[in-house]
């Protein structure tokens, strides 16, 4: 995990990048909360959370808090986005139901940033998608495709 002061309030309609190097323990939840930027008040913001180098199967307190934060964020319109994700973790995040809530953006052999280029061009291609009205879309809208 990124240790330093949390970013603040989500930017609205804007992608963010932050990476998550800690461990999946429940111990590190704390760190986890007071690093994501809040996303209560982020219209349309997008979260790039680049997860590629964590070491091990997110806790089940880890698993919890990212669909709690993937939830609001999409109540707002915005997108939790997670770069990187190993195999192993990716089929945790499907049978817990989390990946029908966020955007997974798998780690390959190539280049150590193709992940997160990936997933950035989504994310910004996900916000210059035209969307209804706020009022029509109570849940944020349909998700982008998983991969």
């Amino acid at each position: 995990m990124v240790h330093r002061p949390g970013p603040g309030p989500a930017a609205p309609a804007r992608v963010t990048v932050l990476a998550y190097e800690g461990t999946s323990l429940f111990a590190e939840l704390p760190a986890l909360r007071t690093t994501l930027p809040d996303p209560a008040d982020a219209r349309n913001a997008v979260l790039v959370l680049v997860v590629r180098t964590a070491p091990d199967i997110p806790s089940s307190a880890i698993l919890e808090a990212l669909r709690r934060y993937a939830a609001t964020l999409t109540s707002q319109g915005g997108r939790l986005v997670l770069a990187g994700v190993r195999p192993e973790t990716a089929e945790v995040l499907r049978r817990t139901g989390i990946a029908d809530h966020v955007t997974l953006v798998p780690a390959d052999e190539g280049p150590l940033l193709a992940p997160l280029d990936t997933a950035y061009a989504e994310a910004s291609a996900w916000l210059a998608a035209p969307r209804p009205a706020d009022a029509e879309r109570p849940s944020g809208g349909a998700p982008p495709p998983q991969r």
